[in-house]
């Protein structure tokens, strides 16, 4: 279905802890994920790194996520004095924001940071400012939307197969959305995630 506003609907399923496929536009260059080839997710429980890598990645537990957030924000959060578009930097995480920041925050208190503007990435943007408004950070899991051992996807069919193979909850590609409706997939899972946030 298309719903009439995305990022709301969006939103929404980030806040109810549900994993999202992001697929927009034409692809990136590279080996990690910019936004266009992304699995997003919220960013404040160390669970969700665990059921990201495990149940979606297929790989060790402990591999790291990285945080994504609008360039305008990063010195809020983050001891940075430049933007990070390719996730190039290692920065250290305000101490403040090291719980807060669960999912993507390294044992060391540093995250792999990627930072977005309105002119690289206007959708991504959008969305991690209403994701804000809905009472949390402007910053979002962000992780290459491929299962390990294969490359990012490319087309609608590759991300439709990692969402129909993996535990990723909704799919977006280009305003269209595709959602799991299995009463006993996915939701249980998402839910545990989001109400653990608040002890971890």
């Amino acid at each position: 279905h298309a719903p009439a506003d995305p990022i709301r609907f969006l939103t929404h399923c980030l806040s109810e802890g549900q994993v999202v496929g992001m697929y927009q536009g034409s692809s990136e260059i590279g080996q990690r994920a910019l936004g266009h080839r992304s699995i997003i997710a919220d960013p404040s429980s160390s669970r969700m790194r665990d059921h990201i890598n495990l149940n979606v990645k297929f790989r060790e537990s402990f591999r790291p996520l990285a945080p994504v957030i609008p360039e305008e924000r990063a010195e809020e959060y983050f001891h940075v004095s430049q933007p990070s578009p390719f996730m190039s930097f290692v920065v250290n995480v305000k101490e403040s924001f090291t719980k807060l920041l669960g999912a993507v925050t390294h044992v060391d208190g540093t995250a792999r940071l990627q930072t977005v503007n309105r002119e690289s990435n206007t959708f991504l943007h959008a969305l991690l400012l209403a994701y804000e408004q809905n009472g949390t950070l402007p910053i979002l899991v962000n992780t290459s939307f491929n299962i390990q051992g294969q490359p990012i996807v490319e087309t609608p069919d590759d991300a439709l197969s990692a969402f129909c193979n993996t535990d990723i909850d909704i799919l977006y590609i280009d305003g269209f959305i595709a959602e799991k409706h299995t009463p006993w997939a996915n939701r249980k899972i998402s839910q545990s995630i989001k109400s653990s946030t608040k002890g971890d």
